[in-house]
C-alpha cells in the first residue's frame, strides 16, 4: 500500500516563517557535569509531539541525532508561554557544512497531557486562523 500523499503524522503542524519571530531558548543536556549556557534557536515548526528547529551552527557544539535537550522557553508568541522546560529527543539532523544552521527534527517526551492538549489547541486554532484569513 503506497503511503504517497497520506498524512503519517499523529498531530497536525503549523508551520513559521522567519517573520514571525517564533524562537525556544534550549539548553543541551551535557554529558557530564558540565552547566549547558542558553541557546536561542528559530522554531520552524510546532505540533504536540515536536517541533523542527534550526540554530546557528556555531551555537551547536558537538549534537548528534538521539541527543537530548531541554527546551526551557518558546518566545515570540504569548500563547505558548507555557510551554517550558520540555524534554526533546533528536530525531533527524540537516547538518550541510555549506550552510550556516543546522537543522534538527525533534520529539517531545514526557509532555504532561494537559500540555499536550494545550499545543495540540494552539496548533488546530492557528491553522483554522491562517485558513480564515487566505
Amino acid at each position: 500500500m503506497s503511503m504517497k500523499g497520506k498524512e503519517r503524522r499523529l498531530f497536525k503542524r503549523v508551520f513559521f516563517a522567519k517573520k514571525d519571530k517564533i524562537t525556544g531558548t534550549i539548553r543541551i543536556l551535557p554529558r557530564f557535569d558540565e552547566k549547558a549556557d542558553p541557546i536561542t534557536v528559530n522554531i520552524m515548526n510546532l505540533s504536540a509531539g515536536g517541533a523542527e528547529i534550526y540554530l546557528k551552527r556555531e551555537d551547536a557544539g558537538e549534537i548528534n541525532v538521539e541527543d537530548h535537550f531541554s527546551l526551557e522557553t518558546i518566545n515570540g508568541c504569548e500563547s505558548l508561554a507555557f510551554c517550558t522546560n520540555i524534554d526533546v529527543e533528536i530525531k533527524r539532523m540537516l547538518d550541510n557544512p555549506l550552510l550556516d544552521n543546522i537543522v534538527l527534527g525533534c520529539e517531545f517526551h514526557g509532555l504532561p497531557v494537559t500540555t499536550k492538549d494545550r499545543i495540540n489547541q494552539f496548533v488546530i486554532e492557528e491553522i483554522a486562523n491562517r485558513e480564515q484569513k487566505s
